[in-house]
């Protein structure tokens, strides 16, 4: 039996999912609703524990840092949701986190590595959730593209 929660991790909301044995169990989104970025990773970290403790899962995935993104690089950006993802490490240790890249998820589970944020929305839903945002569409789609055997995981230290 194989338990997989995936975070797609940011600091204006979080999408969040589990798959158990290659089945999306629920999806979800949550807003850390604090002011600055050190209470954010800190709720952050509460909730990768709190989730970690009740389910127990074999790994946790993250969103891989896009490096360019419409052709431009933001050191800023990188090194915020840099900061973000080792917290997610962090909280989930002794467990390992992979990351994953978007294109590669997408093209696996959406079919097609330019799909958009609406095409997970609209997959997520067709499996019978009720998806708020596309950051909840997005962790769903993470989880189960995480349970296949083909998915191309890289371990976060």
């Amino acid at each position: 039996m194989s338990t997989i929660i995936a975070f797609d991790q940011s600091y204006a909301r979080t999408g969040v999912a589990l798959a158990i044995d290659g089945k999306l169990k629920w999806s979800s989104s949550w807003s850390p609703c604090k002011s600055s970025n050190t209470e954010k990773r800190r709720n952050m970290r509460r909730l990768v524990k709190r989730l970690t403790k009740f389910y127990k899962p074999d790994f946790v995935t993250v969103e891989r840092i896009r490096m360019f993104s419409g052709g431009n690089v933001s050191m800023a950006v990188i090194m915020s949701l840099g900061a973000l993802t080792l917290t997610v490490v962090d909280a989930a240790w002794p467990l390992e986190t992979y990351s994953i890249d978007t294109r590669s998820w997408k093209s696996k589970i959406l079919g097609s590595a330019k799909a958009s944020k609406q095409d997970g929305i609209n997959y997520i839903s067709s499996l019978g959730f009720e998806v708020d945002n596309d950051d909840q569409g997005d962790a769903g789609c993470m989880a189960l593209y995480a349970s296949r055997s083909d998915a191309l995981l890289k371990l976060e230290k």
